[in-house]
Formats: C-alpha cells, sequence, structure tokens
C-alpha cells in the first residue's frame, strides 16, 4: 500500500476527516502530504472526500427547484366575484339614495313654495313674517339635500346637523301634537325631517360602506381596539 510502519492508511484517512471537518487532524500536515504522495489508496480517498463535501456543501435541495404553485388567479377567481357583486350593490343603494333625497328635497320645496303661497294672502305683518322664516327654513333644507344628492361627499357634514333638527323637533312636536288643537303642519314637518335623516343617512353608509360606522361605534366604545 506504500504506508509507513508506524502510521497506517486508517490513521491517515482519520487525520484527513478531521482535516476536512475543520477539526484537529492529529498529526503534522507534512506527515500527511508525504504520506498522500507516497499512498495512492490514500490520495484516492482524500480525493473522493473532497468531492463529497463539495457535493454537500453546494447541493440545492430538490424541493428548492419546485417552483410553487400561482394562487393570484385562484386567489381572483374567487374574490372578484364577490367584490363585483359588493360593488353592484353599492353601486344602486348610492343611486337610489340619491333618488331619494331629491325626492324628499322636492318635498321640502313644494311646501316652501306653499307657504310663500298663503303668506302672501297674510294680512298680518307678524303671521307673515313668520311664514317667510318658516319658508326660508325649507328653501334651506331642499337646497341642502338637492346639494347632497349632487355631491355625497358633503353628507358628512349635513347629517349630523339634520338629524339634531330632527331631535328637537321631535321634543318640541310631541308637546304640541299633545296641547295643539291643530297639529297637522308639525307632523308634515317631523315626517320630513325624518325622511330626509333617513335618505341622508342612506346615501352616507352607500358611500362610505358599513366599515366606517362600525369603526365608529369601535371609537366610542371602552375598548377602541
Amino acid at each position: 500500500m506504500g504506508c509507513s510502519a508506524v502510521l497506517t492508511c486508517s490513521t491517515i484517512q482519520a487525520a484527513l476527516s478531521a482535516r476536512l471537518d475543520g477539526e484537529t487532524p492529529g498529526i503534522d500536515d507534512d506527515v500527511i502530504d508525504t504520506h498522500l504522495d507516497s499512498c495512492p489508496d490514500c490520495q484516492a480517498y482524500f480525493d473522493q472526500a473532497v468531492a463529497l463535501n463539495r457535493s454537500l456543501a453546494f447541493r440545492i435541495p430538490e424541493a428548492a427547484y419546485t417552483e410553487a404553485p400561482d394562487l393570484i388567479d385562484d386567489i381572483l377567481a374567487n374574490v372578484e366575484p364577490q367584490w363585483r357583486k359588493q360593488a353592484a350593490t353599492r353601486a344602486w343603494n348610492t343611486a337610489l339614495s340619491r333618488v331619494s333625497i331629491v325626492v324628499a328635497g322636492l318635498l321640502w320645496l313644494a311646501w316652501a313654495i306653499n307657504l310663500i303661497a298663503i303668506t302672501s294672502t297674510e294680512i298680518d305683518p307678524l303671521a307673515n313674517r313668520v311664514s317667510m322664516e318658516a319658508a326660508s327654513l325649507r328653501f334651506a333644507i331642499a337646497f341642502s339635500l338637492f346639494f347632497a344628492a349632487w355631491q355625497p361627499r358633503v353628507v358628512g357634514g349635513l347629517l349630523p346637523v339634520v338629524a339634531a333638527v330632527w331631535t328637537f323637533e321631535v321634543g318640541f312636536g310631541i308637546r304640541d301634537i299633545f296641547l295643539a288643537p291643530e297639529a297637522g303642519d308639525t307632523m308634515i314637518q317631523l315626517g320630513l325631517l325624518f325622511l330626509a335623516v333617513v335618505t341622508l343617512s342612506w346615501l352616507w353608509i352607500s358611500d362610505k360602506g358599513w366599515v366606517i360606522v362600525r369603526e365608529m361605534v369601535r371609537s366610542l366604545s371602552s375598548d377602541p381596539r
């Protein structure tokens, strides 16, 4: 085998393995190299060990070459129909709510015009002034509703005002209903205010979505997380 009497091939091969593993071979490197030059078997063992180490160091797992499945198409196939359905429902609700707001505005406008017609026949200056102020208020509400139907982005600012007016009018209106002999105008005003609040709320939710409602409720709760 060409090995020395002191160092056997198994000893040299063990030292070579330790050297390749980064450990201390326990034998001087010059002695190992001299033995390799004179022993073909140990040289062949060393070459095989080096080749094996290289293959293990640079081998990429076979699974790494496997491309991950493209799930984008599957996700879009499941999400897109639902998204289209929600978008269509939202568009319909927005359109219907805007039409409802226009109808409510027309009712307020008709009431204002009717008050002006009645005012023109009034002889009492005080009653005439009260009727004109009432007509002006109804014209303002009608204009606000028309503007909200045209620009839904202003609904968030208009809705609290109309809702507050309706809330206070309910309190005073209930008193008038029970105490006043004729409370027809009060009932009409409460009904039209309620219609305005409902239609504005409908448009606001259709435009912003229920997410903003849930966020508002969460922000008002004790645990806003």
